[in-house]
């Protein structure tokens, strides 16, 4: 991650506008094994531990249970697992120490933009592909319809086209970031684009 953010600062000193760049960040994806310094930022005693309900999957179909936690049995779950091994606020201080990688290196690209010729007339995108559980429903990972691993950052700067600081509570998904890009270019949507643009949302939140 930290070569990839170095290699786009490169190249915001050599790019012309008009351009694209796309920054890809590998965190807070598993394995979380970033340096000790993001660890130490977090002591494990002040991790505050996601509420679990004891019946939280009765409502849920056997084939839904078990795919929640691989087993369809509470006590052999990978959530189950991980509580009964005391590691479960170790796992969770790993996931944070491994965001607040990702957040410094995203702060290192938007630095350089700041010093760039570029900092007032760039549009920026920040999104992330998935929400993680954390023991939430006694699952662990992604790949659910529940709002932890549904729910996703989508924070838009826009220059004279969204209203700074505010947030929209409106549900969108991903497929509209294309239509929405091409729209505040000032590039025509190509007929192929499925999503739907959302800049009425960021002019009017």
């Amino acid at each position: 991650d930290a070569q990839s953010v170095s290699w786009c600062i490169d190249r915001l000193g050599e790019v012309k506008p008009p351009f694209f760049m796309a920054c890809g960040l590998h965190r807070p994806h598993t394995p979380w094994d970033v340096p000790k310094k993001y660890f130490d930022r977090i002591p494990l005693d002040s991790i505050q531990l996601p509420e679990v309900l004891a019946d939280d999957l009765a409502d849920v179909p056997p084939q839904g249970k078990k795919f929640a936690n691989e087993s369809g049995t509470d006590e052999q779950g990978v959530h189950a697992k991980i509580v009964k091994m005391g590691l479960w606020k170790d796992r969770v201080r790993a996931y944070l120490a491994a965001v607040c990688y990702a957040d410094a290196q995203i702060g290192r690209l938007l630095d350089a933009l700041e010093k760039s010729p570029y900092r007032d007339n760039t549009i920026i995108v920040f999104v992330g592909d998935n929400g993680w559980h954390h023991g939430q429903k006694k699952h662990w990972g992604k790949v659910t319809l529940w709002n932890e691993a549904t729910r996703v950052p989508m924070i838009w700067v826009a220059p004279k086209a969204a209203k700074a600081g505010v947030k929209c509570e409106q549900a969108v998904d991903l497929m509209s970031i294309y239509p929405t890009l091409c729209e505040l270019a000032g590039i025509p949507v190509p007929k192929h684009a499925e999503g739907v643009s959302i800049r009425p949302l960021l002019a009017n939140p």
